[in-house]
């Protein structure tokens, strides 16, 4: 029979480079784990507003995007309801009008879709126009909006998961142990 005494070390003890190489090793390594919340957000909301999302992609090195039509029946629907929103060419006023009277307060409160926070960068150029609309937004160009405001929090998301502190700190709140070269214990 062997024993070995191994010396463990809390990420603090270590070196500076020594923690910079395990925060490498965890940005490679690590799943972010909010990917499929903001994912939900971006389902529920094209769901809510009659949208067909066609193709979409949040990434550092290939660009951004979410592509979408509206859904075939929309307008047919804006035609038997007066308190739907048509497709593009609705704006301004008009557009503050149908918002107001078709997404009630209930519907509105604070994440409202999934109960995650990506139902609210989704919804704040919305929200945005009906406290003081614009005479010139396009329904088109309020759901685009949306969708580029929620592209820049999910990716601040993420940059802010893989920054060294959020890293340092879940590894000292986990109360993780390394040997000295780093290595997870």
């Amino acid at each position: 029979m062997q024993t070995q005494t191994v010396t463990t070390y809390s990420f603090d003890e270590l070196p500076l480079e020594t923690q910079e190489k395990i925060a490498d090793s965890w940005r490679n390594d690590d799943y972010f784990f909010w990917g499929d919340e903001w994912q939900d957000s971006l389902h529920r909301f094209a769901d809510y507003f009659d949208l067909d999302l066609k193709k979409w992609s949040v990434d550092h090195c290939f660009g951004s995007y979410v592509r979408f039509e509206f859904k075939d029946d929309c307008y047919d629907q804006f035609l038997d309801d007066p308190n739907s929103l048509e497709r593009s060419d609705i704006s301004g006023v008009r557009l503050y009008k149908k918002l107001i009277n078709r997404y009630d307060a209930h519907d509105m409160k604070d994440c409202p879709f999934t109960g995650f926070c990506g139902d609210e960068s989704l919804l704040k150029p919305i929200r945005d126009f009906i406290k003081r609309p614009s005479k010139y937004t396009s329904f088109y160009e309020l759901i685009d909006e949306c969708f580029d405001n929620w592209i820049r929090e999910f990716k601040a998301d993420i940059e802010h998961w893989e920054s060294f502190d959020c890293i340092k700190e879940e590894i000292l709140a986990n109360d993780y142990q390394f040997t000295a070269d780093g290595n997870r214990f």
